[in-house]
Parts: structure tokens; sequence; C-alpha cells
């Protein structure tokens, strides 16, 4: 398994690559509280939808875990190319998985 943290000026993301599988997984995209609404976390997937040093695809789970509204966050990773990658209901917030082919 290879992980990544990747440091911005305001937060930072988690990128993992497991051995037996193809692609990565997007673990986690932190801004600081203090910095949220900001467009941080739109340059950090700006960032990581251009980056050609990461295989396709990458994995992602849209989840309210931390209190983000997940239909905005969806929305958000939709505008980046990411899609869904199995339609889950959405009653139950932690299973929204997309992927960036």
């Amino acid at each position: 398994m290879y992980t990544y943290t990747i440091e911005h000026k305001h937060g930072h993301y988690l990128i993992v690559k497991f051995d037996d599988q193809a692609g990565w997984y997007l673990d986690i995209i932190y801004v600081d509280e203090q910095h949220r609404g900001s467009g941080i976390a739109k340059e950090m997937l700006a960032e990581i939808a251009n980056e050609d040093n990461y295989d396709r695809p990458i994995y992602l789970k849209a989840s309210n875990c931390y209190g983000s509204d997940v239909y905005r966050l969806v929305k958000l990773y939709e505008s980046f190319g990411f899609r869904q990658a199995r339609q889950v209901d959405i009653s139950t917030p932690f299973d929204y998985n997309m992927v960036l082919d």
C-alpha cells in the first residue's frame, strides 16, 4: 500500500494506492475550519483530477460524516468528472461511492 499526504496551504488530502487494486482511493480532503467555503477543496480536487501521476481510476466516498451536505459534495465531485460508481440509497450517508475514470 502506498499512502501520500499532500499538503496544501490551508489543508491537505490523503490519497492511497493498494497493491492489489488498480487506481487510487482519495481518503480525505481536509480544509482548515477557518478557510472552509473559500474554494480550497475545489483547488485540491482540480489538482487531483489534472494530476498525471495518479493512474486512473480514482475512487472516493462522499459522506456527511464530518457535517458536510452529501448532496453538495456529490455535485462538487461531479463537477470535476467523478461519477457515481454504484447507486446507493442516499439515506445511508456513508456510502455514496464515486469514481474518476
